[in-house]
């Protein structure tokens, strides 16, 4: 139908069959109400709250803020020292990750794992996308393949080569490629 001829006739044609529809959705809220009463999913939320509000205190009652600080000022430090050197000679993983996404932060937790327990046999590359190189570098390694979204990890081999592409925060299969390709 031309933008011309865009009328109300349609709807007013389905006007049945909408409120069909309507009736159908507020059933299923209603039995999903339901579920989450039986579920105590409410409660399980504020327990979840209560836990993360207690994690927050003691943060703050141990002086986080400041471990903080020293932690990252440390890291600072490190890289101030770090000389930048051919990645080729050894396998590499670099992580897209951006500091607003969750995933992101808890594969980056795994991804330091590796990179410690392989500091002399992995290079690990951690690139914010929210960076104008690290915004290019994604779409110079994501495009190609159709990604969009992040955590999204790319390992090559020791000659520089693609070996395997992980999207999304999958912990186990992370470790396995990595494996892999220092078996390899």
């Amino acid at each position: 139908m031309s933008k011309e001829k865009l009328n109300i006739d349609p709807i007013e044609k389905n006007q049945k069959n909408l409120l069909e529809n309507t009736k159908l959705t507020i059933k299923r809220e209603i039995e999903n109400i339901k579920k989450a009463k039986e579920n105590k999913s409410l409660e399980a939320r504020i327990k979840s709250l209560e836990d993360e509000i207690k994690a927050i205190k003691k943060f703050i009652a141990e002086d986080g803020y400041t471990k903080k600080i020293e932690e990252y000022s440390k890291e600072l430090e490190k890289l101030d020292n770090e000389k930048v050197k051919s990645l080729k000679g050894k396998p590499t993983l670099v992580d897209f990750w951006a500091d607003w996404c969750a995933p992101c932060r808890m594969i980056g937790e795994v991804v330091h794992q590796l990179k410690d327990k392989y500091k002399d046999e992995l290079n690990v590359i951690q690139v914010d996308t929210e960076t104008q190189v690290g915004g290019d570098l994604f779409m110079t390694y994501a495009k190609p393949y159709g990604v969009n979204a992040i955590p999204y990890l790319i390992v090559f081999d020791k000659e520089g080569n693609l070996f395997e592409t992980l999207l999304g925060a999958n912990p186990a299969k992370l470790n396995q490629i990595v494996e892999a390709v220092l078996k390899k």
